[in-house]
């Protein structure tokens, strides 16, 4: 009975140190996890104050590049705004001066210039909150330059995507829809088609722009309104003058001028022509011409 006693007290006692082993290591275990609780909120803090440092010096270093940019050549301003571009990458400045890039060029006339920043910005913030504008100012800047397929890629994404976006995109889409329509002109059939569905696209933008006229800029649907008109003018038979590019005339002279051919070109009917020597009324008698080409009244008759 006393060894039976003896064995459950031991049992008992081995149990105990089991229990408090664990409990030991529990503890342990606990002390480390908050120590590491502890560092990587010290980590954060530091990282939070660091970057909230260094947003703050990129910001100074944006504000005084533009005030050093005023009065500098060209490429003295790329240069100033690249230089921020590259040092704070990552950053809000950073990205502003991508968007300063973009502007100066294209402002300044350099079309294909201005779509490098803008295709280093999608790359390098694709979830910044500018992204669908950028995308919408590539699309219009390769738009621009006749590139009609390459602007519908960039785009497509936006055409039913950002509301903020949503009207200038769909009217750039469109836009370049006609575009294609032009270069397809010599082939009839496939230039009807084509404006078949630029006809679509802006008839689209101004039913749309009808039920949401709080919401849609005034001059996206006169542009749309306009462009539809033209639209439905070319597809009766009317020929209008490329808006988007130079006349035939006025890059090679020799070419052949519109006027004189069966189909209406709307713009460029010729003046008339008053150098032909016309037999005058005499003087005094109704629809003497004066020295203008101007049809005079008949002078009074004398008492």
């Amino acid at each position: 009975m006393a060894e039976k006693k003896e064995a459950a007290v031991d049992s008992t006692r081995r149990l105990a140190e089991k229990v408090a082993e664990k409990a030991d290591r529990i503890k342990y275990l606990v002390l480390i996890a908050i120590a590491v609780l502890i560092a990587a909120a010290l980590g954060i803090g530091w990282a939070r104050s660091s970057r909230a440092k260094r947003e703050a010096a990129a910001d100074n270093a944006l504000f005084k590049a533009e005030l050093d940019a005023i009065g500098k050549t060209p490429d003295e301003v790329l240069a100033i705004f690249g230089n921020i571009a590259a040092e704070y990458a990552g950053l809000p400045a950073a990205e502003q001066a991508l968007v300063y890039q973009f502007a100066y060029q294209f402002y300044t006339g350099n079309i294909k210039e201005a779509e490098e920043p803008l295709r280093a910005h999608l790359k390098n913030y694709p979830a910044s909150s500018l992204s669908p504008q950028i995308r919408l100012a590539l699309g219009q800047t390769l738009l621009a330059q006749g590139d009609f397929d390459g602007a519908k890629r960039e785009l497509e994404p936006l055409h039913n995507g950002p509301a903020k976006v949503m009207p200038e995109a769909r009217l750039a889409y469109a836009q370049a829809l006609e575009g294609e329509a032009e270069l397809a002109r010599g082939e009839p059939a496939e230039y009807n088609r084509r404006l078949e569905l630029a006809r679509e696209a802006y008839l689209d933008i101004v039913g749309q722009a009808q039920s949401r006229v709080s919401v849609w800029p005034q001059l996206v649907v006169q542009n749309a309104d306009f462009s539809l008109l033209m639209v439905n003018d070319k597809l009766a038979g009317y020929e209008y003058r490329n808006l988007l590019r130079p006349p035939a005339s006025a890059v090679d002279p020799a070419a052949p001028s519109s006027a004189g051919t069966e189909t209406a070109v709307v713009g460029d009917a010729p003046a008339p022509d008053r150098s032909e020597a016309v037999e005058a009324p005499a003087e005094g008698e109704a629809g003497a011409v004066d020295a203008t080409g101007d049809v005079r009244p008949p002078a009074p008759a004398a008492e």
